[in-house]
């Protein structure tokens, strides 16, 4: 099999070489070529021609339309249709090979630092993907002595509590750090390089996890100071270099420096970008990663009962220090701090609470006033009556539950029946006011026995008990139960699924006849598969029908149909082709926007794979690959679900990302409206034709693959926030 494909890229290029040089052994270079971004995917239409300039970043470059897969020891990818390579003269200079296997040319060479012009075509019968990436070769031995200090120097925004960034957009949550490195180096005419930390992707951040969106990478403003005997030669950023563990991802840039002669001293600064809340630690291995709690505070060690909650509550700015590096966990919590932690969970803008009038014992010059005249004028808090607050009284538990549920509840959150509480022994000492919020509480879990399994419901709560009971709270009562504001509407789904699929679309828009926009991007000739939604569409329900056309995407009239649409229809096909597509003119931007505004998103296979973050895609007869999607609604997508192979892709990606929910579809479909959700199938149609039916929503927990037979849920709709989904 190796020999196969070595021999097919051997006459591939050997074809180039000859039909380049034959025919022409220069090129003029057009004027203003774009440069050609390392390790990004590009997409080419059928018959395209396009050119970019590239300095080389590493003296080894390689080209590939697929992922790399390794034969024999070697990696090799398919070669990329007609690519060829001139310098600033027009020279032709060859083909970039695909392959580091020496049978096949291996890597292609290049000086690095030098410019260097890419020309590749596309046949006219299909369209082509490729990649151009940078290999490094061995470092020759080099000393280095380096020493890097982090200097927080500003911050852009305060943290605030963000579940999900969309993916593609940029965020500017971030605090920013500047790194200064000192170092020496010895040695002639080497090239040296240092990785260091550093997060100026595009990423959404969740739980404690940075995932980069491939793709959508950008760059940092880096400055760099250097002696006379070194120079800049390229920097880039890398993919994801290693994962440390669930909570720290860790990227890499390479830096290179040429020296000259001899010995050099050089000092580099650059700025890192990193989600608000989070603190920095150097490694002394070239990396920085966030700290654990007992580096942020002295007097919190690691591996107690309430480690993990200091850092959580840190890192999302509930809780912060007492001052001079101290959390003082055993020190017990006042009425004014728990209200000002609400504030924080809330993200409330306090500026608006300024002037405190609404208790006699809270002024307006204390640290807490805006906090308390928040949690008033939001149905927090009533005080502790005759017009009073007391900011200064430790908190009981029994408040604790009242400033609990009160909270929940002002936020529209469901909360469950009241626990009994007659087992515990001092159940008669819990006040009559506060029976309802103490059995609320102990029924989620917020509130649980102390020593004898007693209440304690007239105890104090110390800084650490509370730090445990707020991350509680975050995670088990406003997330899962809070309704979800998500305001799409989909009807998603895996393999033809019923009779009654274009009625149930055509009343998701709520709309007698709407428009229905049709995008066959997914196949070579976007007309292809329009005739039958016209049919469908048109002819059943009077709807006015169009398609999206390859000129819409490159003269900007996209945005006008697609606004105007009421159901935005995509077909299925080519996954790749579908989402290189859209993401090559802006188009996904244009459906998120769509979606958000209530735009009902309908699609089969490719289609339905399209709306999700990312879908499971089947490439060849027996290779599955979860490619990024547009992002429209946050889930994995797998159609297909009879497919064995595909599912198990799945759950690969699942249980290395295990914040991420996975629905896979066969002979069914996900409908999304108003927040709520559910497996749609017309039990008719497979009984008909004997069909089996999927509709399951995978997800992983330490370790294990969990499953949802969600079919069970045909008749009912569910909320989306059982799937983690609140934007």
């Amino acid at each position: 099999m190796k020999k196969f494909i070595l021999f097919m890229l051997s006459v591939i290029m050997l074809t180039q070489s000859i039909g380049v040089i034959g025919m022409n052994a220069t090129e003029n270079i057009p004027d203003d070529l774009p440069s050609i971004e390392f390790d990004r995917q590009y997409w080419l239409e059928p018959g395209e021609t396009a050119w970019y300039s590239f300095k080389a970043p590493a003296p080894l470059c390689y080209l590939t339309d697929m992922p790399l897969e390794e034969i024999d020891g070697c990696l090799c990818g398919w070669e990329v249709d007609s690519n060829s390579y001139y310098d600033k003269n027009g020279k032709f200079l060859g083909y970039i090979s695909a392959s580091n296997d020496p049978e096949a040319g291996g890597w292609t060479k290049f000086i690095p630092g030098d410019t260097y012009y890419l020309k590749v075509e596309a046949p006219s019968s299909k369209g082509v993907f490729f990649t151009l990436s940078a290999v490094k070769e061995a470092e020759p031995e080099t000393s280095c002595e380096k020493e890097s200090l982090v200097n927080k120097v500003k911050l852009i925004s305060k943290a605030k509590k963000v579940d999900r960034f969309v993916p593609g957009e940029y965020n500017t949550l971030w605090d920013i750090y500047t790194v200064k490195e000192e170092f020496e180096l010895t040695g002639s005419n080497v090239i040296t390089s240092s990785s260091f930390f550093v997060t100026d992707y595009r990423v959404y951040f969740e739980n404690s996890m940075l995932t980069a969106d491939s793709g959508t990478v950008t760059y940092s403003s880096i400055e760099r100071a250097a002696a006379d005997s070194a120079e800049l030669v390229k920097s880039y950023c890398s993919a994801p270099d290693k994962i440390l563990s669930d909570s720290e991802y860790i990227y890499t840039a390479n830096h290179y420096a040429y020296i000259l002669e001899g010995k050099g001293n050089a000092v580099r600064s650059f700025d890192l970008l990193v989600p608000a809340g989070k603190t920095l630690i150097y490694t002394k291995d070239g990396y920085f990663r966030t700290a654990a709690a007992e580096e942020l505070f002295g007097d919190v060690t690691a591996d107690t009962w309430y480690t993990d909650a200091v850092l959580y509550n840190a890192e999302k700015s509930f809780m912060n220090g007492t001052g001079e590096g101290k959390f003082s966990p055993s020190v017990a919590f006042t009425r004014a701090q728990m209200v000002q932690m609400l504030a924080n969970i809330d993200g409330a803008d306090l500026e608006a609470y300024k002037n405190s009038e609404s208790f006699t014992d809270v002024s307006s010059d204390k640290w807490y006033a805006p906090a308390v005249e928040w949690a008033y004028k939001n149905g927090v808090t009533g005080g502790i009556g005759e017009g009073k607050f007391a900011p200064e009284r430790k908190v009981t538990r029994e408040q604790i539950a009242k400033f609990l549920c009160s909270y929940a509840e002002s936020k529209g959150a469901l909360l469950p029946e009241g626990a009994d509480l007659s087992a515990y022994p001092d159940s008669q000492s819990v006040s009559s006011w506060a029976k309802d919020y103490l059995s609320r509480a102990v029924a989620l879990g917020l509130i649980k026995g102390t020593d004898g399994n007693k209440l304690s419901p007239l105890s104090n709560a110390t800084r650490a008990q509370i730090a445990v009971i707020s991350q509680r709270f975050d995670e088990s009562v406003l997330k899962p139960l809070a309704p979800s504001t998500h305001k799409g509407s989909y009807f998603l789904e895996g393999d033809t699924c019923g009779f009654g699929t274009n009625y149930e679309i055509v009343e998701l828009s709520g709309k007698e006849k709407p428009n229905v926009l049709y995008i066959g991007m997914a196949s070579t000739n976007p007309a292809e598969g329009y005739g039958a939604v016209e049919a469908e569409y048109g002819a059943e329900f009077g709807c006015k029908t169009d398609y999206l056309t390859l000129e819409d995407l490159e003269n900007g009239t996209a945005r006008e149909k697609i606004m105007n649409a009421d159901i935005i229809s995509v077909g299925g096909g080519d996954s790749r082709m579908l989402l290189a597509r859209l993401r090559k003119h802006g188009t996904d931007a244009l459906l998120r926007e769509a979606a958000a505004k209530g735009t009902v998103m309908s699609g089969s296979s490719a289609g339905a794979i399209c709306f999700g973050v990312l879908g499971t895609s089947g490439i060849g007869d027996s290779r599955y690959e979860n490619l990024n999607a547009t992002g429209c609604v946050d889930l994995i997508v797998c159609p297909h679900g009879f497919e064995k192979a595909r599912v198990n892709k799945v759950k690969e990606d699942l249980l290395k990302n295990p914040d991420r929910v996975a629905v896979v579809l066969g002979n069914s479909a996900l409908e999304i409206k108003d927040g709520m959700y559910r497996i749609y199938a017309d039990m008719e149609f497979m009984e008909h034709f004997d069909r089996g039916v999927i509709g399951m929503v995978y997800w992983s927990e330490n370790g294990e693959i969990k499953t949802l037979d969600a079919f069970s849920h045909n008749i009912d709709w569910r909320p989306l926030s059982e799937l983690g989904i609140y934007y």
